[in-house]
């Protein structure tokens, strides 16, 4: 039977492998690495995240544009990102 792509064998498969994965933490990645490596070096701060879109100057321009009702699709457009990522940095803005 055929759920959301996948054939019930490949959800069983599936399953299978992420029990492993919890079952047995350093079992290696496609790279070759750990999987403990990973998450000692994530809890290091080694891996950061992506770096924001906008500096923090035209992110503040961006929420007093949308405080004069400039439309979001208006905003987005004209500072290269998704309305997704303008409604984000509006969420950040309230939080301050």
């Amino acid at each position: 039977m055929l759920t959301n792509g996948l054939v019930e064998s490949d959800r069983t498969w599936v399953t299978l492998c992420l029990r492993l994965a919890r079952a047995h933490p350093n079992l290696k990645s496609p790279t070759g690495k750990s999987l403990t490596f990973f998450r000692y070096t994530k809890q290091r701060g080694a891996y950061k995240g992506r770096k924001k879109t906008l500096t923090p100057e035209r992110a503040d321009e961006l929420v007093q544009r949308a405080g004069s009702s400039v439309p979001k699709a208006v905003l987005a457009r004209d500072y290269g990102i998704s309305r997704e990522t303008v409604y984000q940095y509006l969420r950040h803005a309230k939080l301050d």
